[in-house]
């Protein structure tokens, strides 16, 4: 995925739950957030 100005767009179809994501930059730094999803 690219981003432009920082700002990345992803469509995901994504259920209720608990998510991690990781983003990893081109250092192969990387961080890993939670997201929750309740609809």
């Amino acid at each position: 995925m690219q981003t432009s100005n920082f700002i990345g767009k992803l469509d995901l179809n994504l259920i209720n739950g608990l998510y991690l994501i990781s983003i990893n930059n081109k250092n192969n730094e990387s961080i890993t957030k939670k997201l929750v999803i309740a609809k």
